[in-house]
């Protein structure tokens, strides 16, 4: 009890920080995270391989740097849209999808981890599921 005090106690201080448009993608400015906002990202899927060189090959608004999320990067972002959908009503084209997106943590079991539009864990196989996918990089 006393550690999700302190857990809940710091993310309140942290807070979601916010996002700016920059270009096609958004800045978060609590974590000096650059996120992909294009219109393709709700709309295509792809198999786990085929994320992580969909990420690698990405070259948007001049940057060539992307990657997959990891798991805590993408709750983080996706609680943030949910947050800021609700309290400003609009979203960005960062609104949650329906289908489960791809990140880079892998889970015990081999299979890798996935936030769904609700920004929980879930988990697919990467041999057969299709999920969409959100690149993000370190902003400087």
């Amino acid at each position: 009890m006393k550690k999700t005090l302190i857990l809940l106690a710091g993310l309140s201080v942290l807070g979601f920080g916010k996002n700016i448009v920059v270009g096609n993608t958004l800045v978060n400015t609590a974590t000096n995270l650059q996120w992909q906002d294009t219109m393709d990202v709700p709309t295509e899927t792809y198999l786990f391989e085929a994320a992580i060189q969909r990420c690698e090959d990405l070259v948007l608004d001049g940057y060539d740097d992307w990657r997959l999320p990891n798991l805590n990067e993408m709750i983080f972002q996706t609680n943030y849209q949910i947050e800021a959908a609700a309290s400003k009503g609009f979203t960005y084209n960062f609104a949650p999808v329906a289908q489960d997106t791809w990140t880079s943590t892998p889970h015990a079991t081999g299979y890798y981890g996935f936030a769904n539009k609700w920004g929980n864990f879930n988990k697919h196989t990467t041999a057969t599921y299709h999920g969409t996918v959100r690149c993000v990089r370190d902003y400087k």
